[in-house]
Protein backbone atom coordinates (compact mmCIF):
# COMPACT_ATOMS: atom_id res chain seq x y z
CA UNK A 1 0.00 0.00 0.00
CA UNK A 2 1.45 3.45 -0.90
CA UNK A 3 2.47 5.36 2.07
CA UNK A 4 -0.70 8.00 1.16
CA UNK A 5 -2.98 5.55 0.64
CA UNK A 6 -1.77 3.59 4.32
CA UNK A 7 -2.45 7.43 5.86
CA UNK A 8 -6.16 7.79 4.71
CA UNK A 9 -6.73 4.35 5.75
CA UNK A 10 -5.78 4.73 9.55
CA UNK A 11 -7.16 8.38 9.34
CA UNK A 12 -10.90 6.53 8.09
CA UNK A 13 -10.21 3.38 10.22
CA UNK A 14 -10.14 6.10 13.35
CA UNK A 15 -13.13 8.04 12.79
CA UNK A 16 -15.31 7.62 15.66
CA UNK A 17 -17.70 5.56 15.84
CA UNK A 18 -21.40 5.47 16.83
CA UNK A 19 -23.73 9.10 17.87
CA UNK A 20 -22.11 12.29 19.95
CA UNK A 21 -24.51 12.97 22.97
CA UNK A 22 -26.57 14.85 21.29
CA UNK A 23 -27.48 11.80 18.43
CA UNK A 24 -25.80 13.38 15.67
CA UNK A 25 -23.04 11.47 14.40
CA UNK A 26 -19.39 12.40 15.43
CA UNK A 27 -17.85 15.20 13.49
CA UNK A 28 -14.52 13.97 12.23
CA UNK A 29 -13.90 16.09 9.04
CA UNK A 30 -10.17 17.71 9.47
CA UNK A 31 -11.24 20.81 7.68
CA UNK A 32 -14.50 23.41 7.69
CA UNK A 33 -16.27 22.72 4.61
CA UNK A 34 -18.49 25.86 5.03
CA UNK A 35 -15.30 28.32 4.23
CA UNK A 36 -15.73 29.65 1.11
CA UNK A 37 -12.16 28.73 0.05
CA UNK A 38 -12.03 25.61 1.61
CA UNK A 39 -15.17 24.56 -0.81
CA UNK A 40 -13.73 26.35 -3.84
CA UNK A 41 -10.64 24.02 -3.23
CA UNK A 42 -12.61 21.24 -2.67
CA UNK A 43 -14.81 21.74 -5.79
CA UNK A 44 -11.51 21.99 -7.76
CA UNK A 45 -10.76 18.88 -6.87
CA UNK A 46 -14.36 17.19 -6.84
CA UNK A 47 -14.10 18.07 -10.52
CA UNK A 48 -10.67 17.29 -11.35
CA UNK A 49 -11.80 13.59 -9.84
CA UNK A 50 -14.64 13.82 -12.11
CA UNK A 51 -16.63 13.48 -9.09
CA UNK A 52 -20.38 15.05 -9.06
CA UNK A 53 -21.83 17.52 -6.84
CA UNK A 54 -24.84 15.75 -6.38
CA UNK A 55 -23.39 12.82 -4.86
CA UNK A 56 -21.62 12.53 -1.46
CA UNK A 57 -18.01 11.62 -1.68
CA UNK A 58 -16.54 8.49 0.35
CA UNK A 59 -14.83 8.66 3.37
CA UNK A 60 -11.37 7.69 1.89
CA UNK A 61 -11.69 10.60 -1.20
CA UNK A 62 -12.96 13.30 1.50
CA UNK A 63 -9.65 12.35 3.54
CA UNK A 64 -7.20 12.49 0.24
CA UNK A 65 -8.79 15.86 -0.42
CA UNK A 66 -7.76 17.38 3.33
CA UNK A 67 -4.39 15.41 3.02
CA UNK A 68 -3.65 17.34 -0.25
CA UNK A 69 -3.81 20.67 1.92
CA UNK A 70 -0.95 19.60 4.49
CA UNK A 71 2.73 19.83 4.07
CA UNK A 72 4.71 16.98 4.10
CA UNK A 73 5.92 17.59 7.96
CA UNK A 74 2.10 17.87 8.84
CA UNK A 75 1.49 14.49 6.94
CA UNK A 76 4.79 13.46 8.82
CA UNK A 77 2.97 14.51 12.18
CA UNK A 78 -0.15 12.45 11.03
CA UNK A 79 1.13 9.29 10.87
CA UNK A 80 3.22 9.79 14.28
CA UNK A 81 0.03 10.56 15.44
CA UNK A 82 -1.82 7.74 13.83
CA UNK A 83 0.36 5.23 15.06
CA UNK A 84 0.48 6.53 18.36
CA UNK A 85 -0.23 3.94 21.45
CA UNK A 86 -2.15 6.78 22.88
CA UNK A 87 -4.44 7.25 19.98
CA UNK A 88 -5.27 3.39 20.27
CA UNK A 89 -5.65 3.57 23.42
CA UNK A 90 -8.44 6.35 23.30
CA UNK A 91 -10.31 4.36 20.67
CA UNK A 92 -10.68 1.54 22.69
CA UNK A 93 -12.33 3.63 25.10
CA UNK A 94 -14.72 4.89 22.87
CA UNK A 95 -15.87 1.35 21.52
CA UNK A 96 -16.62 0.07 24.83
Amino acid sequence: MERKEALIAAIVENIPKGLASDGRHHPYYLLNYENPVIDGLYRDFRKKRGLPDYLPVSDQERTEFELLLFKPVVLARLEELISSPKLEMKNQKESE
